[in-house]
């Protein structure tokens, strides 16, 4: 399941778990969303495109910080920074055309230090792996 919305720190709050894993998007940010769990965990998200090992490019969720421990104003501009960072990597790669975005050990690397554990896990996950 997955919304998107507008993003306030009350809105962000009151949203429920359900019994399965689902995201939420910002509408004012292409990209950055939450993570609710069904025990209710919030987790601030960004969905940026990466190049793997293998060099294919793919879609990745990195968790940037729970919510609580980080305000929306602080994720959303984590989150600018590592969708800015992605942007940058496309455009100034050379030899193949633009098309290389960061890798996924530099998005890791940029996310907080509690979110590298997370990101280092299941958490990277490819978009529509899991629904």
């Amino acid at each position: 399941m997955s919304e998107k919305f507008a993003f306030d720190e009350a809105s962000v709050k009151a949203l429920e778990s359900g019994d399965r894993e689902w995201r939420a998007w910002d509408k004012a940010l292409e990209g950055f969303g939450v993570r609710i769990r069904p025990s209710g965990t919030k987790s601030w998200i960004v969905r940026a495109r990466t190049a793997g090992e293998d060099g294919k490019v793919r879609t990745r969720r990195i968790t940037i910080g729970r919510q609580g421990d980080m305000s929306l104003d602080e994720a959303r501009a984590k989150a600018r920074e590592l969708l800015e960072d992605a942007a940058g990597a496309d455009t100034m790669a050379e030899g193949d055309g633009g098309t290389s975005p960061v890798t996924e050990k530099d998005a890791t690397a940029a996310a907080t230090p509690e979110a590298a554990d997370d990101v280092a896990g299941a958490d990277m996950v490819a978009e529509g792996e899991d629904g």
